[in-house]
């Protein structure tokens, strides 16, 4: 694990070193309340975001306003009669504010990175995971489009000719955003918007004396997966009212524990069209039930009659493969690795089954050897999420 961690981060300090960051990344503070009077103060709405001509605004190199933060509200609403999509699940209309601030002007990558912060949908015990924490990487080259009018006292975003695709992306289940991050970054220098969003119970949403969002409390875990699916389900319509972003062409990645998750979320939300799960599958319990590591969870079944069905009823509303004639309607995109020891092969096969056995690519490693396939990963992901479906519909 250690060799691997390491591995990982060389490849992030060879990724981000070029960039001219200034600063390391610090992991962020645990249990940050909400600022609710940013929230409730702040009177903007959608595309327009009025009295922000912000003295703090800088220019760039080439003399391009950078937008330092901004704080507004938007208005949630389902596209869909969500019919077809679980109680469990569900989202009504409501208001939502958030706040962004510049985090870093990645010159040479030519990348902008924003920290962003609107209140989860869901109310936890816990009021530090009531706060969806997220970065969201730009290309600056979207920046030339901000201009203010006349007055000065509004200003708007006007879109450039083609709208750039955006992908709000899900970390592994280790926590450490490194791999994230350079997704981000990735996605951005290739002029795809990438949005960064932290699980429930993760980063500076865990508590710092508090649980992790799977331990053995099956409740505890179903709460806080159904938790980040609403957050993700509020993230994409939160893109797609951005300025500049093509609302057509919105998209989500996971990898590993972030893959079940994006599973679900490209299910529920109808405003997500392309779905990439890399180390992913579903049928979780025939893939798991005899897996070491299960031990732990099979011995809360022991006692009961018929465990394993009993146990497939209970895990079903978090199981991507529960969802798959849902999924059937999105795009997806499948890598898995077929000497997985973590997430089994059986699950990926399932799951490709399951969901009309669209596009997977396999990679002979384990979990963690997987790694050393980023390159090749990475241009796969670039062209997947930065091909309109039409074009790819064309192709196949």
């Amino acid at each position: 694990m250690l060799k691997f961690r390491f591995l990982i981060l060389l490849f992030a300090i060879i990724s981000l070193s070029y960039s001219h960051m200034l600063g390391k990344i610090e992991p962020s503070s645990r249990c940050q309340s909400v600022n609710k009077s940013a929230y409730n103060e702040s009177q903007s709405v959608s595309l327009e975001w009025k009295s922000e001509n912000d003295p703090l605004d800088s220019q760039d190199q080439e003399g391009q306003r950078i937008i330092q933060k901004r704080e507004g509200k938007f208005i949630y609403q389902p596209i869909s009669d969500q019919k077809g999509i679980p109680e469990w699940y569900h989202l009504q209309k409501h208001e939502v504010p958030w706040k962004m601030q510049l985090k870093y002007d990645l010159a040479y990558s030519k990348v902008l990175v924003y920290d962003v912060q609107f209140p989860s949908p869901v109310k936890s015990k816990y009021e530090c995971n009531n706060t969806v924490h997220a970065e969201l990487y730009l290309p600056k080259s979207l920046r030339t489009n901000w201009e203010i009018d006349k007055q000065g006292s509004s200003e708007k975003r006007f879109p450039a000719d083609e709208p750039i695709p955006a992908v709000i992306i899900l970390d592994v289940l280790a926590g450490e955003p490194i791999l994230s991050r350079t997704l981000g970054l990735m996605f951005a220098e290739n002029g795809i918007a990438g949005l960064f969003v932290q699980m429930a119970y993760y980063g500076p949403r865990r508590p710092a004396n508090g649980p992790k969002l799977l331990t053995t409390d099956l409740e505890h875990t179903k709460a806080g997966i159904r938790q980040t699916v609403l957050d993700c389900r509020i993230a994409a319509a939160w893109l797609e009212q951005f300025p500049g972003i093509n609302k057509k062409r919105i998209g989500m990645i996971g990898t590993s524990l972030g893959s079940f998750m994006t599973g679900i979320t490209g299910a529920m939300e109808p405003r997500l069209n392309k779905i990439a799960l890399l180390l992913s599958g579903g049928g979780l319990i025939d893939a798991y039930w005899d897996h070491p590591k299960a031990k732990p969870f099979r011995k809360l079944f022991s006692q009961i009659p018929y465990a394993k069905d009993y146990a497939k009823t209970i895990l079903a509303p978090v199981d991507p493969i529960t969802y798959a004639p849902l999924l059937k309607q999105r795009s997806i995109l499948m890598i898995a690795a077929s000497e997985d020891e973590v997430v089994p092969p059986r699950a990926a096969k399932a799951l490709w089954n399951q969901t009309g056995k669209q596009q997977i690519i396999w990679i002979k490693t384990t979990h963690a050897g997987a790694v050393f396939y980023f390159p090749q990963i990475s241009h796969q992901l670039s062209q997947f999420f930065g091909e309109s479906v039409e074009g790819q519909q064309s192709k196949n």
